[in-house]
């Protein structure tokens, strides 16, 4: 079943995930407590819940799970196994040999890949050699659902923004997104035009709870909207302002 692709349509799926994790790294704005559900691992059971089925006899860690990149959906897996790489593809091609669509595989710069659709997204595994056995990562990349993206925190941003980075992912019960901007506009009218949009979309300061302060660099305000909450930080950064927004909502 494996063989290389004519129309190179695997190897680019792979050099996509490869260019996503590149750009993985998130900047120190966004906390220790998003780093932890991000990069967390998890259990092996947590596998299906992430996306990626579980390969028979394959111990994983998860590391990224569903978190939303340069708007397409990432669940990544890290692995070490005691067999030797092409015992492990073929044990791999055979946990796959099951679905509909074909298995392409290629070698490039050490590492043996399989590449696979799986439905809409695409599904890579990247195998090489240590010292005893093999080590490599596993991902799953897709377009991501529309309730999950929450593009229209981007509407609360004046003009002139600049998005940095995206990033959505589930934790236990609750969605998160945290957007990362920057803007020429000073501080306080900053703040001001972000409060006024936030407010024309139903977002108040909470009345209790977490109280919003300002410090000699920056400011952080927390606001609510029925089940969801929003954390919106203002700070210099470089002769700019650093923009952070992390909103969450719990599942009904």
């Amino acid at each position: 079943m494996t063989g290389r692709l004519s129309n190179r349509a695997a190897e680019r799926a792979w050099s996509l995930c490869i260019v996503l994790m590149r750009v993985l790294p998130i900047p120190a704005a966004l906390g220790v407590a998003t780093l932890a559900a991000l990069l967390g691992p998890g259990p092996a059971s947590a596998l299906s819940r992430a996306g990626l089925e579980p390969i028979p006899g394959l111990r994983e860690e998860v590391v990224l799970q569903g978190a939303i990149v340069n708007g397409r959906r990432l669940h990544l897996n890290r692995f070490v196994d005691q067999r030797p790489p092409e015992a492990l593809r073929q044990a791999v091609e055979a946990s796959w040999a099951r679905r509909p669509a074909p298995l392409h595989g290629f070698a490039r710069d050490g590492w043996l890949v399989l590449v696979q659709a799986v439905g809409p997204a695409f599904e890579t595994i990247e195998i090489r050699a240590r010292a005893a056995g093999s080590e490599g990562r596993r991902s799953l990349l897709s377009r991501p659902d529309a309730g999950d993206a929450s593009g229209w925190l981007d509407e609360a941003l004046p003009p002139g923004s600049r998005v940095l980075d995206r990033i959505t992912h589930h934790d236990g019960d609750r969605r998160m997104t945290t957007l990362v901007a920057t803007s020429a506009m000073p501080a306080d009218a900053l703040s001001r035009s972000m409060l006024a949009s936030l407010g024309r979309q139903g977002f108040a300061i909470r009345p209790r709870g977490m109280p919003s302060f300002s410090g000699a660099t920056g400011r952080v305000q927390f606001l609510a909207r029925g089940r969801e909450d929003l954390a919106l930080t203002i700070s210099e950064q470089g002769g700019e302002r650093a923009i952070v927004m992390h909103w969450g909502r719990s599942r009904p």
